[in-house]
C-alpha cells in the first residue's frame, strides 16, 4: 500500500540526488522530468503558482514523484476561470515526455495512489492538464486502461521525431535518402573547408555566454522570417543559463555550436541522459544559410552521437517538415485533461467537449470538400 505527501518547498531544495534517481528508474527517462529542470522551473517562474509536489511512499521509501503546480486561470475558451493543475514546466519552458517519476514496475501503483489522493486530500482543483505526454508513457497507459474517478479526455497536440541509431555513423547515412546524404555531405565538406570554421562544445565557465549566443542566433533567424518565437525574453534567458550549468554539472548538457573565427554561426542545445540525446532548440547566423550550417551541424552532432554509443536522436515537438529530412520515425504527443467534478470543473469540460465536436465536424467538411 502506497502513501502520498504534497511536499513543501524546502523538502524540494533538498532531494535532487533521490529524485533523480527515480527519473533514471523510469521506463524512458527525461530531461524534463530531471530536478535540475523542474526546480529552476519553479525558482524563475513558481511565484505564478501553487507547488503541489506529490511524494509517494512505500512505508518510508520514497518511489515515486508526481509534480504539479496549481494556479487560478481561464483555460481557452472556458467562460469561467478554473483551478487547473498542470506539469511543473509544461507551460512557460514546453517540456515534453513528462510522466509520474518512479521505476517502470512501480508506475501503476503509484498513479493509482495520486488519484486517490487527487480524490480524497485535495480538493481544490478543477482541471488536471497534462500537456505533450508521450503515446508511449506509462501516464497514456494508465489513463486509457484503468477506470477512475475523473471524466477524462486524450487528444494528439503534435509529434516527437526520432532517429535511431542502431549502429555506426555510415549505418545512419544509409538510413538516409541519397540526395540527402549527398547534400549533406557536399555541404559539410564545403563548410569544414572554410578557414576558421570549428564544431565545438564549451567548458562550464561559459554556458551562460554559450546561451546567450543561442538565443541571439535563433531570434536573428525569427527576425528574417518575419516571425516572433517564444523563445525569447530575460526570463528565459536566465532560466536556461541555470539549468545549462546544473545540467552540464550532471553530466547531461550537449550545447554543440559551428563557429567562424570564434563568432557564433550555429548552435544546437541538446540533453543526454540513458543513451538518448534530446534536441531541444537551435539557432543560426541567417548570413550563413545558404551554406546550411543548421543541417551540418545536426550532422555533426549524430555522428559524435553514434560514436558515443547514443542509441536514439528524439528531435522533440513540432516542425516536422524540417525532421522529415532525417527520419521516418515518430511518436504522438498527448494532451490528457482529467475534470475534477466541480462546477468550474464541468464548466470547463462542456467547453473542451464542444471545442472537440467543432473540429470534428470541420475536419469530415474538408474530408467531404476534397
Amino acid at each position: 500500500m502506497l502513501r502520498v505527501e504534497r511536499a513543501d518547498v524546502e523538502r524540494f531544495h533538498q532531494i535532487r540526488e533521490e529524485w533523480n534517481r527515480l527519473v533514471l528508474a523510469m521506463a524512458r527517462p527525461s530531461t524534463f522530468c530531471t530536478w535540475e529542470w523542474i526546480h529552476t522551473w519553479w525558482t524563475h517562474f513558481g511565484k505564478s503558482y501553487d507547488l503541489v509536489l506529490l511524494f509517494i511512499y512505500r512505508e518510508d521509501a520514497l518511489v515515486g514523484i508526481f509534480p504539479l503546480a496549481s494556479r487560478l486561470m481561464r483555460v481557452k475558451g472556458a467562460i469561467v476561470p478554473g483551478r487547473v493543475l498542470s506539469y511543473c514546466g509544461s507551460t512557460e519552458i514546453y517540456s515534453d515526455h513528462v510522466d509520474v517519476i518512479c521505476a517502470e514496475q512501480d508506475a501503476a501503483e503509484c498513479l493509482d495512489a495520486v488519484i486517490t489522493f487527487l480524490r480524497s486530500d485535495c480538493p481544490g482543483w478543477d482541471v488536471m492538464q497534462l500537456s505533450h505526454v508521450a503515446e508511449d508513457a506509462k501516464l497514456i497507459e494508465f489513463v486509457r486502461g484503468r477506470s477512475i474517478p475523473f471524466d477524462v479526455s486524450v487528444r494528439t497536440v503534435s509529434t516527437a521525431a526520432y532517429i535511431p541509431l542502431e549502429g555506426d555513423f555510415e549505418a545512419f547515412r544509409e538510413t538516409l535518402s541519397r540526395s540527402t546524404r549527398h547534400n549533406l555531405k557536399r555541404a559539410r565538406s564545403k563548410l569544414h573547408e572554410e578557414p576558421g570554421v570549428v564544431y565545438e562544445g564549451c567548458d562550464s565557465n561559459a554556458i551562460p555566454n554559450a546561451i546567450r549566443e543561442l538565443f541571439d542566433l535563433h531570434n536573428r533567424r525569427a527576425i528574417q522570417k518575419g516571425t516572433q518565437s517564444d523563445f525569447r525574453g530575460e526570463p528565459l534567458v536566465r532560466f536556461h543559463g541555470e539549468v545549462a550549468s546544473l545540467l552540464n554539472e550532471a553530466g547531461w548538457l550537449r550545447l554543440r555550436f559551428l563557429r567562424h573565427n570564434r563568432a557564433p554561426i550555429a548552435a544546437w542545445y541538446c540533453f543526454n541522459l540513458q543513451g538518448r540525446v534530446f534536441t531541444y532548440q537551435q539557432g543560426f547566423d541567417p548570413e550563413w544559410e545558404s551554406r546550411s550550417v543548421a543541417r551540418v551541424l545536426l550532422y555533426d552532432l549524430i555522428e559524435e552521437a553514434c560514436r558515443e554509443g547514443i542509441k536514439e536522436i528524439d528531435m522533440l515537438r513540432g516542425g516536422w517538415e524540417f525532421k522529415a529530412h532525417w527520419t521516418s520515425h515518430r511518436r504522438e504527443l498527448m494532451s490528457v485533461n482529467l475534470y475534477n467534478r466541480t462546477l468550474a470543473g464541468r464548466l470547463i469540460q462542456g467547453t473542451n467537449r464542444g471545442r472537440s465536436a467543432l473540429a470534428a465536424v470541420a475536419k469530415r467538411l474538408l474530408r467531404a470538400g476534397r
